[in-house]
């Protein structure tokens, strides 16, 4: 039932260096609302402009950041005084440092991790952002490290997945095979299901478990920030889903390619081996 509520959208980027710090922005210290406090860059999502679009602007004007991949991460609901709002995370993983180029809405800006900002002036949103990253990054709430790979040459053609698991950062178990000709998003598909159906035979229910992957689009997708138009995608997809839920927690995460290199390697190396 409609009851005349407006909810307002909110999008916020979480912006990551090298070291894991997380940029934020000082509002300015003439602004109405809360003048001097720390945010991430970010503002509302207008009518008819995508979550992307909006998050893109936010960037360019009030850092001067552009063309940057972007992975969501989480949506959070609260109320205030206005009404009901929604505010949706996307994380950033940069690759260096860049020059931040403030508009006139902020004074300044840091680099912070979640515990540097317990004595600065940061806003409720912003707060709540970097301790969800806190956890997501927290190592001993992890139990078993996932890399997972797939690869067509092709496009579609020959194609295989790969998988490399740890556990407190040593190795446990690594796998993979010849998938057969299929396209890209599919075998990137095929190694997460791989790397789950080999953790059902090593770990508990109690579980946590972090996969890297460096595609962004199946990760957006297994994060249910993007639809899945393939329909061939749609039962593997729901593989996944389902074997995720036998664990404590699954969290699928985007990683630079640099970051995926073995078990990119391995997939290179069963193509290589079928084409003996």
């Amino acid at each position: 039932m409609n009851d005349g509520t407006t909810l307002t959208v909110f999008v916020s980027a979480i912006v990551q260096n090298d070291g894991g710090e997380t940029l934020v922005l000082q509002r300015s210290v003439s602004d109405e609302y809360l003048p001097g406090y720390y945010e991430l860059p970010g503002g509302r999502v207008h009518v008819q402009e995508t979550l992307e679009s909006a998050l893109s602007h936010k960037l360019e004007t009030e850092v001067g950041l552009r063309s940057c991949e972007s992975q969501f991460v989480r949506s959070l609901a609260n109320v205030e005084a206005k009404g009901p709002y929604v505010r949706v995370y996307f994380t950033i993983l940069l690759n260096g440092s860049i020059d931040v180029k403030l508009s006139a809405k902020h004074d300044g800006y840091k680099w912070v991790t979640h515990s540097s900002v317990a004595d600065m002036q940061v806003t409720a949103d912003t707060k709540a952002a970097l301790s969800l990253q806190s956890d997501n990054n927290d190592d001993k709430k992890t139990t078993y490290c996932v890399h997972s790979d797939g690869g067509s040459r092709g496009n579609p053609g020959p194609s295989a997945a790969a998988f490399i698991i740890t556990r407190n950062g040593s190795h446990v178990l690594s796998g993979g095979e010849y998938i057969g000709i299929t396209t890209n998003n599919q075998a990137e598909y095929v190694a997460v299901l791989l790397a789950l159906e080999a953790l059902r035979n090593i770990a508990d229910a109690d579980d946590t478990v972090l996969c890297n992957i460096d595609s962004l689009l199946v990760v957006n997708q297994l994060n249910g920030a993007y639809k899945i138009k393939n329909r061939d995608l749609w039962p593997v997809h729901q593989k996944i889903l389902e074997l995720s839920d036998k664990f404590g927690t699954v969290t699928f995460r985007h990683v630079p390619r640099e970051q995926n290199v073995e078990a990119d390697a391995r997939v290179n190396t069963i193509l290589d081996e079928h084409n003996r």
